[in-house]
Protein backbone atom coordinates (compact mmCIF):
# COMPACT_ATOMS: atom_id res chain seq x y z
CA UNK A 1 0.00 0.00 0.00
CA UNK A 2 2.84 2.36 0.90
CA UNK A 3 4.54 1.67 -2.47
CA UNK A 4 1.32 2.41 -4.36
CA UNK A 5 0.94 5.71 -2.48
CA UNK A 6 4.57 6.74 -3.17
CA UNK A 7 4.22 5.68 -6.81
CA UNK A 8 1.02 7.70 -7.16
CA UNK A 9 2.66 10.80 -5.65
CA UNK A 10 5.66 10.39 -7.96
CA UNK A 11 3.38 10.02 -11.00
CA UNK A 12 1.40 13.13 -10.06
CA UNK A 13 4.59 15.14 -9.58
CA UNK A 14 6.03 13.91 -12.87
CA UNK A 15 2.95 14.77 -14.92
CA UNK A 16 2.33 18.13 -13.27
CA UNK A 17 5.83 19.47 -13.80
CA UNK A 18 5.95 22.05 -16.52
CA UNK A 19 9.14 22.05 -18.53
CA UNK A 20 10.19 25.08 -20.49
CA UNK A 21 11.05 25.31 -24.13
CA UNK A 22 13.03 28.12 -25.67
CA UNK A 23 14.04 29.89 -28.85
CA UNK A 24 17.55 31.12 -29.67
CA UNK A 25 18.22 34.44 -31.38
CA UNK A 26 21.62 35.08 -33.02
CA UNK A 27 23.20 37.98 -34.88
CA UNK A 28 26.38 36.91 -36.69
CA UNK A 29 28.99 39.41 -37.74
CA UNK A 30 30.91 38.02 -40.72
CA UNK A 31 32.76 41.30 -41.34
CA UNK A 32 36.15 42.47 -40.13
CA UNK A 33 34.43 45.41 -38.40
CA UNK A 34 33.23 45.74 -34.82
CA UNK A 35 29.47 46.33 -34.87
CA UNK A 36 27.31 48.16 -32.35
CA UNK A 37 23.56 47.49 -32.64
CA UNK A 38 21.46 49.92 -30.60
CA UNK A 39 17.70 49.67 -30.15
CA UNK A 40 15.47 52.67 -29.46
CA UNK A 41 11.87 53.33 -28.48
CA UNK A 42 10.35 56.32 -30.27
CA UNK A 43 7.49 57.58 -28.14
CA UNK A 44 5.26 58.58 -31.04
CA UNK A 45 4.63 57.45 -34.58
CA UNK A 46 5.64 60.87 -35.91
CA UNK A 47 8.86 61.17 -33.93
CA UNK A 48 12.17 60.71 -35.67
CA UNK A 49 15.02 58.57 -34.44
CA UNK A 50 17.34 60.58 -32.17
CA UNK A 51 14.97 63.49 -31.56
CA UNK A 52 14.01 64.50 -28.01
CA UNK A 53 11.19 61.92 -27.78
CA UNK A 54 13.46 58.93 -28.53
CA UNK A 55 14.45 56.71 -25.62
CA UNK A 56 17.58 54.55 -25.70
CA UNK A 57 16.62 50.98 -24.84
CA UNK A 58 19.63 48.68 -25.23
CA UNK A 59 22.71 47.92 -27.29
CA UNK A 60 24.79 44.92 -28.31
CA UNK A 61 28.44 44.99 -29.30
CA UNK A 62 29.55 42.31 -31.75
CA UNK A 63 33.25 41.84 -32.44
CA UNK A 64 34.50 41.08 -35.93
CA UNK A 65 33.81 37.50 -37.01
CA UNK A 66 31.74 36.71 -33.93
CA UNK A 67 28.12 36.62 -32.82
CA UNK A 68 25.73 37.59 -30.06
CA UNK A 69 23.28 34.95 -28.89
CA UNK A 70 20.24 35.15 -26.64
CA UNK A 71 18.15 32.21 -25.48
CA UNK A 72 14.63 33.11 -24.43
CA UNK A 73 11.83 31.00 -22.98
CA UNK A 74 9.10 30.47 -25.55
CA UNK A 75 5.39 30.11 -24.99
CA UNK A 76 2.94 32.84 -24.06
CA UNK A 77 3.80 36.09 -25.91
CA UNK A 78 6.85 34.55 -27.57
CA UNK A 79 5.59 35.96 -30.87
CA UNK A 80 6.72 39.36 -29.53
CA UNK A 81 10.27 38.16 -28.87
CA UNK A 82 13.31 39.37 -30.72
CA UNK A 83 17.04 39.63 -30.12
CA UNK A 84 16.25 42.67 -27.96
CA UNK A 85 15.17 42.19 -24.36
CA UNK A 86 12.49 44.89 -24.62
CA UNK A 87 9.55 44.42 -26.98
CA UNK A 88 9.23 48.23 -27.10
CA UNK A 89 12.22 48.61 -29.45
CA UNK A 90 10.86 50.06 -32.68
CA UNK A 91 13.99 51.54 -34.27
CA UNK A 92 17.67 50.75 -34.38
CA UNK A 93 21.09 51.73 -35.60
CA UNK A 94 23.83 49.41 -36.79
CA UNK A 95 27.24 51.06 -36.55
CA UNK A 96 30.35 49.57 -38.16
CA UNK A 97 33.62 50.63 -36.42
CA UNK A 98 32.20 54.15 -35.92
CA UNK A 99 32.71 54.59 -39.67
CA UNK A 100 29.37 53.70 -41.22
CA UNK A 101 25.78 53.47 -40.02
CA UNK A 102 22.53 51.78 -40.98
CA UNK A 103 19.32 53.18 -39.52
CA UNK A 104 16.02 51.33 -39.41
CA UNK A 105 12.96 53.12 -38.07
CA UNK A 106 9.44 51.80 -37.61
CA UNK A 107 6.34 54.00 -37.34
CA UNK A 108 4.48 51.45 -35.19
CA UNK A 109 4.77 51.10 -31.39
CA UNK A 110 6.80 47.89 -31.71
CA UNK A 111 9.30 46.97 -34.40
CA UNK A 112 7.77 43.53 -34.82
CA UNK A 113 4.94 45.26 -36.72
CA UNK A 114 7.26 46.54 -39.47
CA UNK A 115 9.03 44.95 -42.41
CA UNK A 116 12.41 45.63 -43.92
CA UNK A 117 15.82 44.09 -44.44
CA UNK A 118 17.39 45.57 -41.31
CA UNK A 119 14.43 45.02 -38.99
CA UNK A 120 16.15 43.02 -36.25
CA UNK A 121 13.00 43.37 -34.11
CA UNK A 122 11.06 40.98 -36.35
CA UNK A 123 12.91 37.65 -36.42
CA UNK A 124 10.04 35.85 -38.12
CA UNK A 125 10.58 37.99 -41.21
CA UNK A 126 14.23 39.05 -41.25
CA UNK A 127 16.05 36.07 -39.72
CA UNK A 128 16.81 32.59 -41.02
CA UNK A 129 14.62 30.19 -39.01
CA UNK A 130 15.77 26.65 -38.26
CA UNK A 131 13.92 24.12 -36.13
CA UNK A 132 16.46 22.96 -33.56
CA UNK A 133 14.48 20.56 -31.43
CA UNK A 134 11.43 19.82 -29.39
CA UNK A 135 10.78 20.21 -25.67
CA UNK A 136 7.54 19.42 -23.87
CA UNK A 137 5.99 18.65 -27.24
CA UNK A 138 6.75 22.18 -28.49
CA UNK A 139 9.07 23.08 -31.35
CA UNK A 140 12.19 25.08 -30.56
CA UNK A 141 13.80 27.35 -33.15
CA UNK A 142 17.01 29.23 -33.78
CA UNK A 143 16.64 32.57 -35.56
CA UNK A 144 19.87 33.81 -37.18
CA UNK A 145 20.61 37.16 -38.81
CA UNK A 146 23.91 37.64 -40.63
CA UNK A 147 25.58 41.02 -41.13
CA UNK A 148 28.19 40.82 -43.89
CA UNK A 149 30.51 43.00 -45.97
CA UNK A 150 27.71 43.97 -48.38
CA UNK A 151 25.83 45.43 -45.39
CA UNK A 152 28.95 47.44 -44.49
CA UNK A 153 29.21 48.67 -48.09
CA UNK A 154 25.50 49.64 -48.11
CA UNK A 155 25.81 51.62 -44.85
CA UNK A 156 26.06 55.41 -44.89
CA UNK A 157 29.23 57.21 -43.77
CA UNK A 158 28.94 58.60 -40.22
CA UNK A 159 28.80 62.38 -39.94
Amino acid sequence: MKNIFIGSIFLIMLTSCETEFSNTYIIKNTTNHKILVTGYDKTGATSVLNDSTTKYVESMSIDAYSEVKKIKPAGWHSELQSIFDSFEVDSLTIIFDNLKIITFSCSYPTGISCTGKYNLMNPRESFEKVKTGKSSGKDEYTYTYILNESDFEAAQPMK
